[in-house]
């Protein structure tokens, strides 16, 4: 169930630079969502739900809340998803891109299979099932 690899870039305002970590064992879910506007106008848009089960999936490092990372002197040994500033990404897949001037985020969704982090929900504390759940448009 839980057989997906991804990829995370999380934007740190602090270097203007992105930092990339691969999960695996986790689950991807892409569902198209169909809208009608008051006007009539269908709308339709993409929605990836991914849940990272945090003790069975392998990260590479230990998750921290966004508003807590960025008050972290050594942020070394730490990875966040932050969903307020429509920069971070996740990626299906073991990506093995780094984002430089040369190669800018536009490219990395244009070429991969990939979504803007929308929301997070930290499930870390509760006594089972502990997961991190990300909603990606």
């Amino acid at each position: 169930m839980f057989n997906d690899t991804v990829t995370f870039y999380s934007y740190d305002a602090d270097t203007e630079s992105w930092k990339r970590t691969v999960i695996a064992g986790c689950q991807w879910s892409a569902e198209t969502v169909k809208t009608v506007s008051t006007d009539g106008k269908l709308n339709i848009s993409k929605v990836v739900n991914i849940t990272i089960p945090v003790e069975t999936a392998a990260m590479p490092e230990q998750y921290i809340d966004y508003r807590l990372y960025s008050t972290q002197a050594v942020k070394d040994g730490f990875f966040t998803i932050n969903p307020t500033t429509n920069m971070d990404v996740v990626v299906l897949g073991g990506c093995e891109a780094e984002l430089t001037p040369e190669y800018t985020l536009s490219q990395l969704v244009r070429e991969h299979i990939a979504a803007t982090v929308s929301s997070v929900a930290d499930n870390t504390g509760r006594p089972r099932l502990k997961n991190i759940k990300v909603v990606a448009r």
